[in-house]
């Protein structure tokens, strides 16, 4: 058997051509992809309004995390030099952006197939605010590609039409948000139960901090989870206190992501 071509490793700037648009990224390669493995899982996470690539690695941490767990880490930029993303109609310079992210996304996946060693059946997406509504955007129209979505601090605000196939969901909000709706989180996470074929309501648990929420016997094996963090406003929250142990965002999001695999 031939070697696997070396890949090279850390964190790496690039661009692609979409539409005549140069768009651009970061993305994380840890340095074990060329320890033999033939395949690893793609996560894109996309920043908020008013934000970068950069900004989101340094907010998330998710590298530290690809690199014990082995999979690459994407960061993409807005385009047009803008910070934003076109998640659907809202408000300010998003209500008129008609930069096609989805077609940037599905472009900047085929490139981390191809250049990185990804796993078809392993691509997840994640976002904060804007980037949040983003991912909930892809779970929509990339059903085909994308196997999970962890948005955070955002909600549905494009078309709500039945995906192509069931994709699991781990949404986080906090009930104090100003800027996002704690209720408009809920409705969109219900959109997702009922897309998914979930067959009964959620089951909730609750303590002093969290709020719980868990869809059962959906199709294809898929999830929708929300956590509801309680007093917590437009944020990325650092860490969560689960069965007595803390767990950085970061990490609550990788351990759901990566339990699901595209069927």
């Amino acid at each position: 058997m031939n070697p696997l071509p070396s890949v090279a490793a850390g964190n790496i700037a690039g661009s692609i051509d979409v539409a005549g648009q140069k768009r651009t990224y970061l993305v994380h390669v840890p340095a074990a992809i060329n320890c033999g493995i033939e395949s690893v899982p793609l996560l894109i996470v996309f920043h908020a309004d008013e934000g970068n690539a950069q900004q989101m690695m340094d907010l998330t941490r998710f590298n530290a995390i690809a690199d014990s767990q082995v999979f690459v880490v994407a960061y993409p930029n807005g385009s047009n030099g803008s910070a934003a993303w076109n998640a659907g109609a809202c408000c300010g310079f998003d209500s008129d952006n008609t930069a096609d992210d989805v077609a940037f996304t599905r472009a900047l996946i085929d490139m981390l197939l191809g250049s990185y060693r990804g796993d078809p059946k392993r691509i997840y997406v994640a976002g904060f605010s804007r980037g949040a509504m983003l991912a909930y955007r892809l779970g929509i129209e990339l059903a085909d590609e994308i196997a999970a979505i962890a948005p955070v601090s955002g909600t549905i605000i494009t078309e709500q039409r039945q995906p192509a196939q069931p994709v699991s969901v781990l949404a986080i909000h906090g009930d104090a948000d100003p800027v996002v709706p704690y209720q408009s989180a809920l409705k969109s996470v219900q959109f997702w139960g009922e897309a998914d074929g979930c067959t009964a309501s959620p089951t909730q648990q609750e303590n002093d901090r969290l709020i719980q929420q868990m869809y059962a016997g959906c199709k294809s094996n898929s999830a929708v989870w929300f956590y509801g963090v309680k007093k917590l406003g437009h944020a990325w929250p650092d860490q969560f206190e689960l069965n007595a142990q803390n767990i950085s965002t970061a990490g609550l999001i990788w351990s759901f992501l990566s339990s699901h695999t595209k069927r």
